[in-house]
């Protein structure tokens, strides 16, 4: 009997850890003493029209739909953009993929940030930027910007996107996330993108690590499957085939691609994930370094 009490509780207590989803047009329409106007909403197709600059990046990170709406209250108006994703770990990227110029961090959902022209938060899978119009003034926004960010569900874990980096000797603050070649080459060249083919990647992370005194590049980059995996690699060899190239065998299971000017690159894949280090200077450290890191080092 107790445990069909359980089975019958669990249900219950899902739903207050994963909230059911609720709709930009509810939330916006739950904002008391505001008066809205929903101007444009659209799906993923559709965001280009209306956020052209980042379209892009957020249909990479997998937003789903996007809503865009004239708030008036308290004598004042504001635009307010909000963007849905598939996931919280999405919506997380495409806000650490952008930014506010001048801007700095405010209280808001998991991040805010907030400028004397914009407010922008995230929290859940909603990404919201609210901006005054017609004089109207940054701290309305900010008012405006709470009220809505209380009646957007969000799970109650932040989403960790930097999750699957070793720890180790990791440079502080230097984490980046990407899921796709335009948000990769926010960070990287569009050259090294064509390379490892992140047309066909799902997501990946990146960081700088210390090596006895240097700093090294390491990339890790997931595919669907481990096909796409060892063609990327493929094609990141074959783009320095002019360069020297030490082949795997039994004791090194990577390449190892070497610069002119001595700098070590190495790359190997592991199922689904591709692992590159770069920039390790020559004389072993670096080498030992990426070995430590393909044994899962932490």
């Amino acid at each position: 009997m107790k445990k069909i009490i359980f089975l019958l509780i669990l249900p219950l207590i899902a739903g207050c850890l994963f909230p059911a989803a609720v709709s930009m047009r509810t939330v916006a329409n739950s904002v008391s003493d505001y008066t809205v106007t929903v101007e444009r909403e659209c799906d993923a197709t559709g965001i280009g029209d209306i956020i052209p600059d980042l379209a892009s990046i957020y249909v990479e990170f997998a937003c789903d739909s996007c809503m865009v709406a004239e708030f008036k209250g308290n004598g004042e108006t504001f635009n307010v953009e909000m963007v849905s994703f598939s996931k919280s770990k999405g919506a997380m990227g495409a806000y650490l993929s952008s930014d506010i110029p001048d801007s700095q961090p405010v209280s808001l959902g998991y991040a805010g940030r907030k400028s004397d022209k914009a407010i922008e938060f995230y929290k859940g899978k909603y990404l919201v930027l609210i901006q005054p119009l017609s004089g109207s003034s940054i701290d309305g926004a900010q008012e405006l910007a709470r009220r809505i960010e209380r009646l957007v569900p969000g799970e109650t874990i932040k989403p960790d996107v930097y999750e699957v980096l070793p720890t180790t000797q990791r440079v502080k603050d230097s984490e980046f996330y990407f899921a796709g070649p335009k948000s990769f080459s926010l960070g990287f060249s569009s050259e090294l993108a064509n390379e490892l083919q992140l047309g066909g990647a799902v997501e990946g992370d990146a960081a700088e690590y210390l090596v006895d005194g240097d700093t090294v590049i390491f990339v890790m980059v997931r595919y669907v499957g481990r096909s796409q995996t060892l063609s990327a690699v493929n094609s990141y060899i074959n783009s320095h085939k002019n360069q020297p190239v030490i082949m795997p065998g039994e004791s090194l299971p990577y390449y190892t691609v070497i610069d002119a000017d001595r700098s070590e690159n190495y790359i190997a894949e592991n199922g689904d994930w591709l692992y590159l280090l770069m920039n390790g200077p020559s004389g072993g450290k670096a080498q030992q370094f990426f070995e430590y890191l393909l044994r899962g080092g932490r």
